[in-house]
């Protein structure tokens, strides 16, 4: 099962405005994570399919660049 936060991010880095994240996040919370229905949700607010129909999340790929979570991550590890 996929964190909060992890959806969060997969919402955002695929320009899903803040209002609709948190509609999500808050669905999410109170039923739990199922792709289809995360899916069908953005599908009637005019979004494209993001998430896969398994407890996986796929990120979107950062084309050969260091995304900003990996970034952070690197900081936080050498400092």
């Amino acid at each position: 099962m996929p964190k909060i936060l992890d959806i969060e991010l997969v919402l955002r880095q695929n320009y899903v405005d803040s209002d609709v994240t948190e509609s999500i996040i808050r669905y999410v919370s109170a039923h739990g994570f199922d792709a289809q229905n995360v899916n069908e949700l953005l599908l009637e607010l005019g979004y494209d399919e993001i998430f896969k129909d398994s407890d996986e999340i796929e990120y979107p790929k950062n084309h050969g660049g260091t995304t900003r979570l990996e970034t952070l991550c690197n900081t936080l590890v050498t400092h």
